[in-house]
């Protein structure tokens, strides 16, 4: 037998000599297993020569991993040739698989037969054996798996030319690899690891038998996770195709004339959704279904936003309508409970997409008031002064409709003289613009403090104003300083802004004096680029004169700022 075992050994795995003789082995020891069961029945005489295969497992322990190569080598051809021959049909009108699906799972099965025949009565040997062998059953369902996403990828998820649309063949392949990688949940059951764990437990104790059993659930975990990850590859691949007629669907919700009804300018949309989650749901398992139903939604919401951040000079009427398309696409994946659930489909993308809507549909002077809201909030994050800080006090004269600004003096201003000093002065510009009356925006300046960093301005403006501006969305005081200079431009040092939201009321102006004083911490702004500000969109607003002038006063600044850094 030890000759045999080295012949074993030195024969090629793939040879047409290891299979006859791996078999012929195979064979041997069933037949030996067989003689030593009749034991009791055999006539005395041979007693003696039976008595010797209670040996036999140490003969034949070395050919066993060799006959796990040769099952791996047999289940990979035998699944390989049920892929070739598969046409892609059901098997019958209520199963949702095809036929290589079906021999996939007996050619897995019958890998547990061959465990069960192998009977090994040697616990720690036993445990190594049920463990390759899981292997081996693991592999062969990640080698269908990724066959099938070949053939995907090769034949162009069954549909490679002009639109895409779902066919029954790629729903038929999406639930092939499902079925197989259901059978994995019951190996345990199949391969009998119980038995096999419990007879660790005996020999070796409680903490080796969970250590090898976490050791078994650890290679069908793995397996099982890299076909769910296939199916996913496969599910989003689907997506990105759809995603390619899905963005052209959408585009009449905005190269439509406006008067044109938004359930009109999405029909082709829908009528496109509703024929392939047709096929989808007629032929896919539920489970499966419902991810790449989940999947199209997503895909949907992502080419609208791309259409947002693509267009950003769209007038405010489209963005309603992008809106009110929103409106008739959520409950269409709804479906009265039996899509997605309102919560899966509250997404990141969603709620930034509904948010960008919301904030592109306002009018400029709406959006001016939110982009103070956002420097007042990146305000109130800041951590490091670098610029120093202007305290003030602002109170809302009730009986006068006024707003009283006192300007009272800045701290550790930046040094912006050749001397080692500053020239500081404050200037004021209430927004929005439309609201204020009296006193223009030049004339709500203080005066120049010569010579110094700390400079004490106590100063105070009158503006009157009524009640409602207080409430309005991001009506604001920016408060600038620059550095003076008799010669040439004034040089800026910093801003700040403070929300009207905030403001306190009183009864007389000399009450403003007992009011907080905010210390405001000025900075040098820079331009906004994220695609989600107001500023961007107000930027976007070519064709608005307001947000023109908006823009192009800010911009100003911003080349100011980015002056002073170099």
């Amino acid at each position: 037998m030890r000759n045999f075992n080295k012949l074993l050994k030195e024969v090629d795995v793939n040879s047409d000599e290891f299979k006859v003789l791996s078999t012929a082995s195979f064979q041997l020891y069933l037949a030996l297993k067989e003689i030593y069961k009749y034991k009791p029945e055999l006539p005395t005489s041979v007693v003696a020569e039976v008595q010797l295969f209670t040996k036999m497992h140490s003969w034949f322990k070395p050919l066993v991993a060799r006959w796990f190569e040769l099952a791996n080598v047999k289940a990979i051809c035998r699944i390989d040739r049920a892929i070739e021959l598969d046409q892609v049909r059901r098997v019958s009108d209520t199963a949702m698989h095809s036929t290589s699906a079906v021999d996939t799972v007996q050619c897995l099965l019958q890998l547990c037969e061959l465990w069960k025949r192998l009977d090994w009565p040697v616990p720690e040997a036993a445990f190594l054996f049920v463990l390759n062998l899981t292997d081996v059953i693991c592999e062969g369902a990640l080698h269908y798996g990724n066959r099938l996403h070949g053939i995907l990828e090769k034949t162009g998820y069954y549909d490679d030319e002009g639109q895409f649309d779902v066919t029954e063949q790629l729903c038929i392949t999406l639930n092939n690899i499902h079925y197989v990688q259901r059978t994995l949940s019951n190996l345990a059951d199949s391969l009998g690891w119980d038995k096999v764990i419990e007879d660790i437990a005996r020999e070796g104790g409680t903490e080796a038998a969970e250590r090898n059993r976490a050791s078994l659930i650890r290679r069908i975990s793995s397996t099982d996770d890299d076909l769910v990850g296939k199916c996913h590859v496969i599910v989003t691949r689907i997506g990105t195709k759809m995603g390619v007629d899905i963005r052209g669907y959408l585009q009449p919700l905005v190269s439509d004339p406006e008067s044109v009804d938004v359930e009109k300018s999405i029909t082709g949309l829908m009528d496109y959704l509703s024929s392939n989650l047709q096929t989808l749901s007629n032929n896919l398992f539920i489970d499966i279904f419902k991810l790449i139903l989940f999947e199209i939604y997503r895909v949907c919401v992502e080419k609208m936003r791309d259409i947002v951040v693509d267009k950003r000079n769209l007038t405010p009427t489209v963005y309603n309508r992008l809106l009110e398309a929103i409106e008739i696409i959520v409950p269409f994946f709804y479906s009265n409970g039996n899509g997605l659930s309102r919560e899966a489909m509250e997404i990141n993308q969603f709620k930034q997409l509904h948010r960008l809507l919301h904030m592109r549909k306002k009018k400029t002077p709406d959006l001016v008031g939110q982009y103070f809201c956002e420097i007042a909030e990146e305000q109130d994050q800041k951590r490091v002064v670098d610029r120093g800080t202007l305290t003030v006090q602002v109170g809302f004269i009730a009986p006068d409709k006024m707003l009283c600004v006192k300007v009272l003096n800045g701290r550790n201003l930046p040094v912006m003289d050749p001397t080692g000093s500053s020239d500081p002065f404050a200037t004021l510009e209430l927004f929005p613009h439309y609201a204020f009356q009296g006193k223009p925006s030049s004339e709500l300046k203080t005066a120049v403090q010569k010579e110094t960093t700390t400079p004490l301005f106590d100063e105070t403006f009158l503006v009157p104003c009524e009640p409602s501006t207080l409430t309005v969305e991001g009506a604001a005081i920016m408060f600038t300083c620059y550095d003076w200079d008799r010669f040439t431009k004034n040089d800026l040092m910093g801003e700040a802004v403070c929300l009207l939201s905030a403001v306190e009321t009183v009864d007389s102006e000399n009450k403003v004096d007992h009011l907080t004083q905010i210390m405001l911490p000025l900075s040098l702004p820079s331009e906004p680029r994220d695609p989600h500000s107001a500023y961007y969109i107000i930027e976007s607003r070519t064709w608005d004169k307001a947000a023109v002038e908006f823009i192009k006063m800010r911009k100003k600044t911003f080349k100011s700022a980015d002056a002073e850094r170099k």
